[in-house]
């Protein structure tokens, strides 16, 4: 196209300068607004997370309703099944966080995202608000608003499986475990090249931490030897610093 370009030729007239025409071109010019920008694009990248919240929303909705009915109608096993219902939401926080950063590099996005004009912090830290604001406080807020409609219809309100109450302090509980759900699926979204690699590393950062949380608590022989004070204080930061030293792992294999 370029080759083919030719100059007009000019045929006279008389050219203007004026001030009009100067003080108008920068009103014709597009307004610069990267940090909206940067909101849309996440708002796109979390559609799916958006739908699937609406449809397990609905999904625990009818479970609960179904609790109402009692062991007598639905059977124990039945009844266990739906009230083990709420499990499926700490998925959530992981596909928000998983999809933060391995769907960009999937979608060879990434590289042209990174050479915009604001900076990578910047737009790491829109992407790890939207993965708490979405995975870790909107999951969150959602499972334990159904689960006070179940406790208020007599339908009961735990999660069985965690031992998590949803009164009182257990609200906060349940709030601590999806933010540091949607940081294990943030930081596994960092390391690989796609949604369900970062979904499998995150499922298995999330298992890591949790053998550390159990090792560092119910060990007898560190208790023995560190005693029940010094122990956690020497637990926790050791075997914390095994994470990256995983995620490289990772990320070398991916």
């Amino acid at each position: 196209q370029f080759l083919h370009l030719q100059d007009t030729a000019w045929t006279g007239g008389v050219l203007s300068l004026g001030r009009g025409q100067a003080t108008a071109e920068p009103r014709a010019l597009r307004e610069h607004g990267p940090w909206t920008a940067l909101f849309r694009k996440e708002l796109q990248l979390h559609q799916v997370t958006l739908l699937g919240i609406g449809c397990l929303l609905l999904l625990h909705l009818g479970a609960v309703a179904l609790r109402k009915l009692g062991a007598d109608v639905l059977g124990k096993t039945t009844l266990f099944a739906l009230e083990m219902f709420g499990v499926l939401w700490l998925f959530v926080p992981l596909l928000a966080g998983s999809q933060s950063v391995a769907d960009e590099r999937q979608l060879g996005t990434l590289d042209g995202l990174l050479s915009l004009s604001v900076s990578r912090k910047a737009q790491f830290g829109v992407k790890l608000l939207f993965v708490l604001v979405l995975g870790g406080l909107l999951s969150a807020a959602l499972l334990c608003a159904v689960e006070g409609v179940g406790s208020a219809m007599g339908a009961g309100a735990n999660l069985g499986v965690m031992g998590i109450s949803f009164e009182g302090a257990g609200l906060l509980q349940v709030f601590l475990v999806f933010l540091a759900l949607s940081l294990f699926g943030f930081y596994a979204s960092t390391l690989t090249r796609g949604v369900m690699q970062a979904l499998a590393a995150g499922v298995v950062v999330t298992l890591l931490f949790w053998s550390i949380h159990s090792v560092a608590t119910h060990s007898p022989l560190g208790v023995d030897a560190f005693g029940w004070r010094l122990w956690p204080v020497t637990a926790f930061p050791a075997l914390t610093a095994a994470i990256p030293i995983v995620g490289a792992a990772l990320a070398a294999a991916t």
